[in-house]
């Protein structure tokens, strides 16, 4: 039970890293390529598969709110 513990907290954190990342520069590239390098990371398994499509999801929301503010000029 702990070592599946340590790597649900990894994979959290692991996910954490690339939300702030996008946050600090907006790249759904450098996001995308990160994101497909943490489920490598974890042995392609469904559970990380799993949260990364999650954060993904709201990634990709965050990214189309900062396109239109970006293209309305912060309007």
């Amino acid at each position: 039970m702990e070592e599946y513990d340590k790597r649900v907290t990894a994979m959290y954190n692991d996910c954490w890293k690339l939300y702030r990342d996008y946050t600090k520069s907006h790249d759904m590239r450098q996001f995308n390529e990160a994101k497909d390098a943490v489920i490598e990371k974890y042995g392609r398994q469904c559970d990380v598969i799993d949260l990364v499509l999650w954060i993904a999801i709201r990634v990709q929301t965050l990214h189309d709110m900062w396109e239109r503010e970006k293209k309305d000029g912060g309007n």
